[in-house]
This record gives structure tokens, sequence and C-alpha cells, in this order.
């Protein structure tokens, strides 16, 4: 399932670049996570 798609997240990433870094980091550790339920994000 996704949410939040990496297109929309390269998007932000051009409209803010200053967060750039922090998106790039927040999707790599987001996308290695295995979440069993909505609680544990």
């Amino acid at each position: 399932m996704h949410i939040i798609s990496r297109k929309k997240l390269r998007e932000f990433g051009q409209n803010y670049a200053d967060s750039c870094d922090a998106v790039k980091n927040w999707y790599k550790a987001a996308n290695k996570a295995t979440w069993n339920n909505l609680a544990q994000v």
C-alpha cells in the first residue's frame, strides 16, 4: 500500500530544497520498515 507516492515526495523536495535530505532519509527508513499496524508508524 502506498499512502505517499515517491513522485509527491520529489515534488516536495523541489519546492522546499532545504528539507530534501530529510525527506530522502525518511523515505529510506520508511521503505525498509515492517510495520504491522498504524500505531507502529
